[in-house]
């Protein structure tokens, strides 16, 4: 890819590292919101189970590796640089937006696909009023899972879903904003929905693996799955918006 750069200094966002569990078929994979699909970081061993449930452990870390061999800066020609930011072992990137001094920028939104439907087939008042149980990370010690735990709708993920980074969503009535009581609400696919931002632009992040300076970009970041039988139930699919 071809990158246009801004050396300047960037604000960066203080979202801190969080880590989850996206379980939503028969794959159950430790994930963290600075580019690890697959992450030990919690355990120390293999972050991905498949089956779901079975204590066989498939993969041990993963995430995504980017690599660019021209930039620009602004107002600049284009020259020969090769710049790279990687997740693997260690990580290149951090949570949240480039530029954004919010701390909940880089958070993990997870939305199921139970609230989406709750919405949609409620009216405003009736939604509110719903608890469901949903699935919620639990993390002890070096070990961490899911639980079903009974939660009020709608959940903090849902009324904050965070457009302004990006999120995917519905805008029910078309003027722009976010908000549930006019109809609005996350554009998930699967049964579960996990999305975050992050970005490589801090420079002390790319010391451990090739050293190159940053890209400057923000990934936004969405991991989905479907929980049937079949092909389908063995696949956690991740997309990648730079």
């Amino acid at each position: 890819i071809n990158v246009d750069v801004d050396h300047q200094a960037r604000v960066m966002a203080a979202a801190p590292v969080e880590h989850v569990v996206w379980d939503g078929n028969q794959i159950s994979t430790v994930h963290g919101n600075h580019g690890d699909v697959v992450s030990y970081h919690i355990s120390g061993n293999s972050g991905l189970e498949w089956p779901k449930g079975s204590g066989k452990l498939a993969v041990f870390q993963s995430g995504i590796w980017l690599a660019s061999g021209r930039t620009r800066a602004p107002g600049g020609d284009w020259v020969d640089e090769l710049r790279t930011a990687a997740a693997e072992y260690t990580v290149e990137f951090v949570p949240g937006s480039i530029g954004s001094a919010d701390a909940n920028s880089g958070h993990i939104y997870q939305i199921h696909k139970k609230e989406v439907d709750a919405f949609l087939e409620n009216d405003w008042a009736t939604f509110q009023a719903m608890t469901i149980d949903l699935p919620i990370t639990v993390v002890e010690g070096s070990s961490a899972f899911t639980e079903d735990i009974p939660k009020s709708l709608p959940t903090d993920d849902f009324i904050n879903w965070p457009v302004h980074d990006g999120a995917p969503w519905k805008d029910a009535n078309d003027d722009g904003d976010y908000n549930p009581a006019d109809g609005d609400h996350p554009d998930i696919l699967g049964d579960v929905f996990h999305w975050y931002v992050m970005n490589d632009g801090n420079a002390a992040t790319h010391t451990p693996l090739w050293g190159t300076s940053p890209m400057n970009v923000d990934m936004q970041t969405s991991l989905f799955g479907f929980n049937q039988a079949g092909p389908m139930g063995n696949i956690l699919f991740v997309r990648w918006v730079m």
